[in-house]
């Protein structure tokens, strides 16, 4: 800081005396400094000053004149942001320059952008970017951002020497569990002994650590380098009671005079929200319950870490002043991204939901449905809610006649959970989109008209017959599920005759009878009948017994079944769906007998439109069509995005070998994603392993980290819910014990509590993020 700021500062008072007295003069810790910028005296501003007491009334000063306030200002300031000036496409960071929208104020705006979009910036930014806004409580969104595209929240932790107590800790997220934090929070302690913790706004006094709480500054000083991550907010900020007892025992109130009280400096520090996620110290106080027990592409800018594989393509923001402008780009074989088209703009609107205004980006529960808005598309699941029986958008879609509308229920004492009050009778339905629907009534509910079904599941409809390929091509099957209903979603593709098989991707299949082959092309070449895809396993050797999946389709096997990334319901054709009354753990299908719960002491989840419980975390997902036409549109794709696509992405992102991800489009209307337990007798590690994978997903959505948003297929995610099964002390009986269902209530509503998206500022960090 140079010493002309203090004859800024004075200069100011000299023509703005009582707004700027009243403010930026408070902030020194020190009486004779306070009286020196009140009375404007530059003389003694130098003398009795010190650096950081300069520094917080110039930030200060910088703020006023920013906002253009006089000596009598009417009201708050909320100014609008300034448009920033053109710049290259992608800048030299493509990832971070998306966090630059999250700012709130015009200076870290401008800050963010500059440092993004140009070689390294301006020498001067870094440090008043950090000054400014690293540790300004109302760029929480922006930083949060920045530091999941920097060190992104991974589950486990180990490896430790210093902060031993935060080893083993297998189903926890953090972002920098390596040996340099470790280091660094040795570093931290060797500071803090000499008594003082040197922060950009405030110096904290403190007493002798190694005798005031030493293990609880150990603690602080771990947190601070490891940064565990809240599976709500993925930021870490200390509570704010172990922030305000440290401070009341440690800190030395005899070093400074009129200090602010340990309860206003964790005010500023810590969550003020009542139920905002924070980090305790008392679970790091202790070892670990557990005891110890693993790509090539295209960087979205010239010093980005963050790469797009090769092959596919990416979002990338074209900053004009105006949010929501990207372009796509395509990953080539050279690393770099090309072929990039600009996307039309997609405006923040806000949407109106029964005469009321909704937030652009806001997610909210309506009686018992997760909706979202974006941009002015209101997305909602489509729950049948308990108090009401018909969905008024239902009725208004429907003619007005003077009969009961055609498997539709109105008896309000067998109300059930099928969308629209549709009966619960299974007479599937095969819909354009390649989805099987449990009857007609819940296809037209959920945006499908009559020429768009089929009767029958999916998967016994053949799409190349007739073939649709020209004469001297050979049609072959490629099922698929389709987010976009009015999109073409082809279930097959056309290969020449002359055209060898062998010259397409290795893409393994396996035949009816458990014969392996290379692709597709070459079983159907052979005249053979796909069984699933993927190597010939022994368990599922013919004759294997078809199964039904719990997205209500048959298949052939429980190996046909996880190949499309489903899980089994029940062995057996599909002849049920799951509504009705009933405990999560309990079946819901009359005639269905489920398989034992694995482990038996396992509460699981009935997943929408199920008939049996499972122990597998669920996250349902909504998503935009709007922005998946935007996509399409502009990069001159004609097909649907799949369902296959979202969860080839989505299992990048499971980085516990021991889990893995499974998912369905609902009868409901949103995407249901499951994680679990692969082996055949999960531990109750394995099984809280897999539940913090899908909370982290959760969170991942929620957040808007650029590692989904850069991503052109998980653009169009834009808020989720989940929901975990728990394990009881004593395993029970078997579920298969209690086959029947019990009617005697309806099911509750959508029971997980959204988890609210709320980021938080570390309370005491060095240096950027």
């Amino acid at each position: 800081m140079q010493k002309s700021s203090l004859h800024r500062i004075s200069k100011y008072i000299g023509t703005n005396p009582s707004n700027f007295a009243k403010t930026c003069c408070l902030l020194p810790s020190t009486e004779n400094c306070r009286k020196a910028c009140r009375e404007g005296r530059s003389a003694d501003l130098k003398k009795t000053c010190s650096e950081a007491e300069e520094g917080s009334m110039y930030r200060c000063l910088d703020r006023y004149q920013e906002q253009g306030l006089d000596s009598k200002p009417k009201g708050p300031v909320c100014p609008q942001r300034r448009p920033a000036p053109p710049i290259p496409v992608s800048g030299v960071d493509g990832a971070r320059l998306q966090c630059c929208s999250k700012a709130t104020t015009n200076v870290c705006w401008d800050l963010c952008v500059q440092m993004y979009t140009t070689k390294w910036g301006k020498a001067q930014n870094w440090p008043r970017f950090d000054e400014s806004c690293s540790y300004n409580p109302k760029e929480i969104n922006m930083m949060n951002c920045l530091a999941d595209v920097t060190e992104p929240c991974q589950l486990g932790c180990s490896g430790l020497s210093f902060c031993t107590n935060f080893n083993n800790r297998h189903t926890e997220l953090f972002r920098s569990c390596n040996s340099k934090s470790d280091y660094g929070a040795k570093s931290h302690m060797q500071e803090w002994k000499k008594g003082f913790i040197q922060m950009p706004n405030i110096v904290i006094p403190i007493k002798d650590i190694k005798k005031c709480l030493p293990e609880t500054w150990k603690a602080i000083a771990c947190v601070l380098q490891i940064k565990p991550c809240s599976v709500k907010s993925h930021r870490s900020t200390i509570c704010k009671p172990d922030c305000v007892q440290i401070l009341e025992k440690c800190r030395n109130s005899s070093a400074t005079l009129q200090s602010k009280l340990p309860e206003e400096v964790c005010k500023e520090l810590s969550p003020p929200e009542k139920q905002a996620p924070c980090i305790s110290l008392q679970e790091y106080l202790v070892p670990s319950k557990y005891t110890d027990i693993t790509d090539e592409g295209c960087p979205l800018g010239d010093a980005s870490s963050f790469l797009v594989r090769v092959g596919e393509y990416a979002r990338v923001p074209v900053v004009s002043g105006k949010e929501g402008c990207f372009r796509m780009c395509h990953c080539d074989g050279t690393s770099k991204l090309s072929n990039c088209i600009n996307l039309e703009c997609i405006e923040p609107k806000e949407c109106t939901l029964k005469e009321n205004v909704i937030n652009n980006g806001e997610t909210f529960i309506d009686e018992c449905n997760l909706c979202t808005c974006f941009s002015g598309e209101l997305t909602c699941t489509k729950r049948n809610c308990p108090d009401s029986v018909l969905s008024p958008e239902f009725n208004a879609s429907r003619p007005k006649r003077n009969r009961t509308p055609d498997n539709v229920s109105t008896d309000t004492d067998t109300i059930n959970t099928l969308p629209c009050g549709c009966k619960n009778v299974y007479d599937p339905m095969c819909g354009s989109d390649a989805k099987t629907y449990p009857n007609p009534c819940v296809a037209r509910c959920l945006g499908l008209p009559p020429t768009w079904l089929k009767k029958g599941n999916c998967a016994s409809i053949d799409p190349c017959e007739p073939s649709p390929c020209d004469a001297d091509e050979k049609c072959i099957v490629e099922r698929k599920t389709c987010l976009s209903i009015g999109d073409p979603c082809p279930q097959y593709y056309c290969v020449s005759e002359g055209k060898y098989c062998s010259d397409l991707q290795l893409d393994p299949v396996c035949d009816s009878e458990n014969n392996q082959h290379p692709n597709l092309c070459s079983l159907q070449f052979n005249r053979k009948t796909l069984a699933y895809r993927g190597f010939c396993k022994d368990d599922c050797k013919p004759p294997s017994p078809a199964v039904c999946g719990v997205n209500g389709e048959t298949y052939s096997s429980t190996c046909a079944a996880h190949s499309a990334r489903v899980i089994v319901d029940y062995q057996g054709r599909c002849k049920a769906v799951g509504t009705g009354p009933g405990h999560d753990d309990e079946p819901r299908c009359e005639n269905v007998t489920c398989p034992d719960i694995k482990p038996s002491h396992c509460k699981g989840i009935i997943p929408p439109g199920a008939c049996c419980p499972h122990c597998a975390a669920q996250v349902r997902v909504l998503y935009s069509l709007k922005q998946l036409a935007n996509n399409r549109e502009g990069f001159g794709i004609h097909e649907s995005v799949t369902l296959e696509q979202v969860f080839q992405i989505l299992r990048r992102h499971i980085s516990t070998t021991e889990c893995d991800l499974f998912g369905y489009h609902s009868i409901e209307g949103d995407v249901v994603v499951l994680v679990m337990a692969i082996t055949t007798k999960p531990t109750k590690l394995q099984v809280e392993t897999c539940n913090r994978e899908a909370q982290k997903i959760e969170a991942l959505i929620n957040t808007g980290t650029p590692s989904f948003t850069s991503d052109m297929v998980l653009s169009a995610l834009k808020a989720a819910q989940s929901r975990v099964p728990t394990l009881s002390v004593k395993p029970d009986k078997p579920v298969s014990d209690s086959r029947k269902n019990k009617a005697s209530r309806l099911n509750s509503a959508l029971t997980a509590t959204m988890l609210p998206i709320i980021v938080l500022p570390v309370m005491l960090r060095t240096g950027r993020s």
